[in-house]
């Protein structure tokens, strides 16, 4: 038996962010005001993504226009450094030690990365949206469009909920802040739902203060698809109520699609740069849903994700948590300049080696590399200990410690032993 070791690596104390969202800048100002040299990279020409498209944040309150200046002026007191209209073009090495190359054609060393790419809003096909001007998406609406309409129906779940796609979770806030809002403006509003999800405590409130400014609420079948729980006509919409068990008209002069998230293109480029595994919806999956911090990645570690690009839609205080919360975890390795890996690093004994590239083949960490009949190098910092190149090397060049003949003969023979001390 051979004693077992922990191994020591070092890292570079300096870190990357993709995007510039409020996830991303919050991961950006946590890690700057840490004193790390942080770099952060946005593929617009502005930060904002989301939270630049919208007026006002629901269920607080909150300007977002304030909220994004003070989180870019925050991020630029702690000294981040903004790269805008750039991207990630290719990531090679290990956990502590990454190479970045930007489409800048700036190169980068860093210690660890943070991805918080975000998501887009969904764009409607449903009830005849992009074709007759009386139907407007709540995303429309932040953007300045007005309802000229007295009949105003909002329908909740816009693509959300359906074809595979989860709740988005904030859509309930945003639609009964919009259904109060019409509602002041003396309009007739029509709300209809699958179900109000207040994740929030304050949604309550709302879904209080808009049954009483006069809301009607109409709630259709959980799993029927909106197109046909909802059918509409000229001037009305037909509407399945699960409560009545019957169809109800509803007039209207505008309806209101409350939209919900989806997975960007950036987050898909950037998943397939840096190897991250994506969930059935297509946004960026932690390392374990259950066990585990939730914005650590399964390989290679020392990646992180954050805000709406990990897991799915969120508001915007969810975002900004994940972004501390990923900054707290990549502080935590650079902070102490080096990286502990566990003693399941297999050897090599190169004097056996014939170079034959099998081991290449089998490491799924990219942690061997090498040209087959020339030269073959172990990066011990990617490798997770697997043993796949153990198994597959023809010549016993590769032996893992914890694993090795000796090790596994001890531990079939251990209950055998004990079994003997107790007679």
């Amino acid at each position: 038996m051979v004693p077992l070791q922990t191994i020591k690596l070092p890292v570079i104390k300096r870190a990357l962010v993709v995007g510039c969202g409020p996830a991303g800048l919050a991961a950006a100002t946590g890690l700057a005001g840490a004193g790390i040299e942080t770099i952060l990279v946005e593929k617009a020409d502005e930060c904002g993504g989301m939270l630049r498209r919208l007026n006002r944040l629901e269920p607080e309150g909150i300007e977002s226009k304030k909220l994004l200046d003070r989180m870019v002026e925050e991020a630029r007191e702690v000294g981040v450094k903004f790269m805008l209209g750039t991207t990630i073009k290719d990531v090679s090495g290990f956990t502590g030690n990454f190479h970045v190359v930007l489409s800048n054609g700036v190169e980068l060393d860093v210690g660890a990365i943070i991805v918080a790419t975000g998501a887009k809003p969904y764009v409607p096909m449903e009830f005849n949206y992009g074709k007759d001007p009386r139907v407007l998406t709540t995303l429309d609406l932040e953007s300045g469009k007005t309802v000229d309409g007295r009949n105003v129906a909002i329908i909740n779940c816009v693509g959300s909920r359906t074809s595979g796609r989860g709740c988005s979770r904030y859509c309930c806030a945003v639609g009964l802040s919009k259904a109060i809002e019409l509602r002041s403006q003396g309009k007739n509003v029509v709300l209809i739902y699958r179900d109000i999800m207040g994740v929030d405590p304050e949604v309550e409130d709302l879904y209080k203060k808009a049954r009483d400014a006069g809301v009607l609420f109409i709630r259709i079948p959980r799993k029927a698809e909106l197109t046909e729980a909802i059918r509409m006509d000229t001037n009305k919409l037909i509407v399945h109520d699960v409560e009545l068990g019957d169809e109800v008209e509803v007039p209207f002069d505008n309806v209101i699609l409350n939209i919900g998230l989806v997975p960007s293109e950036d987050t898909d480029e950037v998943s397939k740069v840096l190897r991250l595994s994506k969930d059935q919806e297509g946004f960026l999956m932690e390392a374990h849903p259950k066990l585990g911090p939730p914005v650590d990645t399964m390989t290679p570690p020392g990646i992180f994700i954050a805000g709406a690009a990990r897991g799915g839609p969120k508001n915007v205080a969810e975002a900004i948590a994940e972004g501390y919360a990923a900054a707290s975890r990549a502080l935590m390795m650079l902070a102490q300049g080096y990286v502990t890996k566990e003693p399941f690093i297999p050897k090599f004994d190169w004097s056996k080696c014939t170079k034959c590239g099998l081991c290449i083949k089998a490491c799924p960490y990219g942690a061997i590399r090498g040209v087959p009949g020339k030269w073959i190098e172990h990066i011990p910092a990617a490798c997770q200990g697997c043993g796949a190149c153990v198994a597959e090397c023809p010549q016993d060049a590769i032996t893992l410690d914890a694993l090795s003949d000796d090790a596994l003969w001890l531990r079939l023979r251990l209950p055998w032993l004990r079994s003997l001390r107790g007679r």
